[in-house]
């Protein structure tokens, strides 16, 4: 289940515009309750000389990524929403 989650995520956010290369990964642990860690790394497309310089920020991609995240847990946990909840996404870009 981990690994076609991570692949479902992985393919979600290379669909987002700006996003050159993504990696994922998902632990699931099941003990009384389904919770999960989701550990994303994207990088994005390399932007212009004045950007660069001025140190904008990823938070709008950051959030893009990270609703897409929860769209994807959400459709998988179709019959229980409330384990969506239960994940930790952390989101690590540059």
């Amino acid at each position: 289940m981990e690994r076609f989650l991570s692949k479902k995520i992985h393919n979600a956010i290379l669909s987002l515009p700006s996003i050159e290369k993504a990696a994922v990964e998902i632990f699931i642990c099941n003990s009384d309750e389904l919770y999960g860690l989701v550990n994303i790394i994207v990088e994005y497309e390399p932007k212009g000389f004045l950007n660069r310089i001025r140190r904008t920020s990823n938070n709008v991609m950051d959030a893009k990524t990270m609703e897409i995240t929860r769209i994807e847990l959400s459709e998988i946990f179709i019959d229980h929403p409330e384990v969506v909840e239960n994940f930790e996404i952390k989101i690590e870009s540059f």
